[in-house]
């Protein structure tokens, strides 16, 4: 049989076993109580914050990012990044999250890699859906002082299939940068207001963000063609 055949039988393959354990896109998620496979890893990602990414090579590429988290320690949290929240969401990427002290303490090519939060966090552009004011308010002051690291290696309304190389994503950090249109789609879908968000969250002291986040060239991010970038932030 030739590689491609082979790929095919194991991904049929797959699926069958899939199946017979209950697992069913199509039933948001249902799982077959008698199933003996450990599914404790994906158990752990219980906390969902909405949120943005743009490409650190390409600011024209702006997405919506679904995170499912996994606060392993107070100083380290770990995402699935999805297109979506429903039982037919893509898995598009992952984003670790780091406290302020682990990311002052990572060599300078390092830290270029890494975004900070606290724009995100000030600006209304993150939020946790289905959480109370006060729960949300809590875990937006605690992501305030933090910095994530993000691959997507997926691109659903470009591709059909993950293509090509995993691509380096940055959170924005200023007014004017992100695309109006997508704020306010999610503004619908969840029934939040943007400018709600902010004055509820202007108590939060702001750390900033250290320079290398934020303004760091292109020629710095591994596999960034600087001859083929969209448009820069104006």
């Amino acid at each position: 049989m030739g590689t491609r055949g082979w790929v095919a039988s194991a991904l049929v393959g797959l699926a069958l076993v899939a199946m017979s354990l209950g697992w069913d896109r199509q039933a948001h998620g249902q799982q077959d109580q008698g199933g003996m496979q450990q599914r404790a890893p994906v158990e752990q990602m219980a906390v969902f914050v909405h949120g943005f990414h743009v490409g650190a090579c390409d600011t024209a590429m702006q997405e919506p990012a679904y995170h499912y988290c996994n606060p392993v320690r107070p100083d380290f949290i770990q995402c699935f990044v999805y297109d979506g929240d429903g039982a037919g969401a893509n898995l598009i990427g992952v984003e670790h999250i780091v406290s302020r002290d682990i990311f002052m303490g990572l060599p300078p090519e390092e830290q270029v890699l890494w975004h900070a939060h606290n724009y995100e966090v000030k600006s209304g552009m993150l939020t946790a859906p289905g959480l109370s004011d006060t729960d949300e308010l809590a875990l937006m002051t605690g992501l305030i002082t933090t910095f994530g690291k993000t691959w997507h290696v997926w691109h659903p309304g470009m591709q059909e299939h993950p293509l090509g190389s995993a691509s380096l994503m940055k959170a924005f950090t200023a007014d004017g940068q992100i695309r109006p249109e997508l704020i306010a789609e999610r503004d619908a879908k969840f029934g939040v207001d943007v400018e709600q968000l902010k004055a509820k969250r202007a108590g939060i002291p702001d750390p900033g963000a250290p320079t290398i986040t934020v303004g760091a060239p292109v020629a710095a991010f591994p596999g960034c063609d600087v001859d083929n970038l969209g448009a820069p932030f104006q």
